[in-house]
């Protein structure tokens, strides 16, 4: 902690960290450059989330009663607040998921050090499907409330890439958690990308404080394992980064140049997949265009339907959609044949963006 050097200033309130769980040689320094930007703050409570790596974990497991003994003395749980978010998430506690686990306890003596007042509830996440993180998630919104509590999201990245590989590879994914793209994280982990191990738990932070107002995640430092090892051939990535929440974001909309620019890429996705077999290449800094939505993209010919495909719930950035949907609806669309080189000209192409889906207390 004392080794931390020119953080930045962040004066809203902190509400969750993502940190490393490495060897404390490898990812300590690392990880300290979190705690140290939270030291002496007034949290009641830590909620630790990390990962299963030793147990075959369908769900998440919370550690109820008791607490965690280190070097430095023993932390307590929180039994009132772990008991609570056990009740909102349906998940209970699993014995073997926290009996070899090191994702939850390396994150401990920095909390003894940095927060000795605060208490803590250690969460141990297993597989990310989309059910478990969302109950995770919900669980931790509604059992916190009011209570100060800080979420510890506990994660390394890549992992036994070459230098250049991971941090090329860690560059996307820390994009994704800047833009608070939860869906695409969860995707990513079930599919076994080598992203990052607590992909779940970040995802779960994340969406968890989505409830609370618009989260902003601001990258405190990001190093890799070379730095301690030397070793550039297999690496592991580590990032220390903070969560803040602010107001809730405004309805989401589209300038008419956005609007005009989803049109485009459509209409180029569908040209250059039909007539040459590939997958345009796009890159944006738009946030709108960034942000995950659902969408569809239909195709008329004279005014008659050639083909409509489209996801209801994001599942990628905006623009990744509507790339994938216009190739869809162009080649998929199993009510129709495929389009042909020789139709592209006589195409009306429509894109239409759905605004995020929205708990209703009466259906």
């Amino acid at each position: 902690l004392s080794a931390v050097k020119d953080l930045p200033a962040i004066s809203a309130d902190v509400r969750a960290l993502i940190c490393p769980h490495a060897g404390y040689v490898y990812s300590g320094q690392t990880a300290a450059y979190a705690y140290k930007l939270v030291q002496g703050r007034p949290y009641e409570t830590v909620i630790i989330i990390g990962t299963s790596h030793q147990y075959a974990l369908d769900g998440a497991s919370i550690y109820l009663k008791g607490g965690y003994e280190t070097p430095l003395g023993v932390v307590a749980v929180d039994e009132e607040l772990a008991a609570r978010v056990s009740r909102a998430s349906g998940f209970s506690y699993v014995a073997e998921a926290h009996a070899k686990e090191h994702s939850v306890e390396v994150q401990v003596p920095f909390i003894q050090r940095a927060l000795p007042g605060a208490k803590i509830v250690p969460i141990v996440m297993g597989y990310p499907t989309r059910r478990n993180v969302y109950s995770l998630a919900s669980g931790i919104a509604e059992a916190t409330g009011d209570k100060k509590v800080l979420i510890v999201a506990s994660t390394d990245l890549s992992h036994y890439l070459s230098k250049v590989d991971a941090n090329s590879l860690d560059a996307k994914t820390i994009s994704l958690v800047r833009n608070i793209n939860a869906d695409t994280l969860i995707t990513k982990c079930l599919n076994g990308e080598n992203i990052m191990c607590g992909g779940g738990g970040v995802a779960a932070a994340l969406i968890a404080l989505k409830k609370a107002g618009q989260p902003r995640v601001e990258v405190l430092r990001y190093s890799d394992s070379s730095e301690a090892s030397g070793d550039e051939g297999h690496v592991v990535g580590y990032l220390a980064a903070a969560v803040t929440v602010g107001q809730p974001a405004a309805e989401f909309s589209l300038s008419a140049e956005e609007k005009k620019e989803l049109l485009r890429l459509a209409r180029q996705a569908v040209q250059t997949y039909v007539a040459e077999k590939k997958v345009i290449d796009y890159k944006t800094e738009d946030p709108n265009l960034l942000a995950e939505r659902g969408a569809f993209v239909t195709l008329k010919k004279k005014g008659e339907l050639r083909g409509c495909i489209g996801f209801i719930e994001p599942v990628a950035s905006l623009y990744e959609t509507v790339i994938q949907t216009a190739i869809y609806a162009a080649t998929e669309d199993n009510r129709f044949i495929p389009v042909r080189p020789e139709e592209l000209g006589d195409l009306e192409v429509e894109v239409s963006v759905l605004t995020p889906l929205k708990k209703i207390d009466n259906p």
